[in-house]
């Protein structure tokens, strides 16, 4: 059945990706829509232009990560352990390094000193000492 769909056309990858990034694109970074279209079986070629498609439209990255951390948080992190976690979440729905950035500002100093209760902790101060360390490198 699906393929009859197919070649009558009423089925194709590139309606699919489209749909697809159309619908979370305002919940999700670029980095999780490439996996879920992955996830699909849609080609790369044709998630790169949906993606394209979707910059298009004027929904950048950016904006899409300062608007869901906007309703999500609305306010700048007041501490180190705030920022970590408003970091995570941006970075947990696929948003690349730069844009988390872009979005919290520069990392707060001390970090590294703080000492995390759990796992999960320590890892969101590693990916923080990360995105500082990747700030100081892309600044030279």
């Amino acid at each position: 059945m699906l393929d009859q769909l197919e070649r009558e056309g009423w089925l194709r990858d590139e309606r699919v990706a489209d749909v697809l990034v159309s619908a979370r694109a305002q919940r999700l970074g670029e980095v999780r829509l490439r996996q879920l279209l992955a996830q699909r079986g849609v080609a790369a070629p044709l998630a790169d232009a949906a993606l394209a498609r979707l910059h298009e439209r004027g929904a950048g990255e950016y904006e899409r990560a300062l608007a869901l951390w906007q309703r999500r948080f609305g306010a700048a992190p007041s501490d180190a352990s705030t920022w970590v976690r408003q970091a995570r979440f941006l970075a947990g729905r696929g948003f690349r390094a730069d844009v988390v950035r872009r979005v919290l500002g520069r990392p707060p100093d001390g970090i590294e000193a703080e000492r995390p209760a759990t796992e999960a902790g320590a890892q969101a101060v590693r990916d923080a000492a990360r995105l500082r360390s990747d700030d100081a490198g892309s600044a030279v």
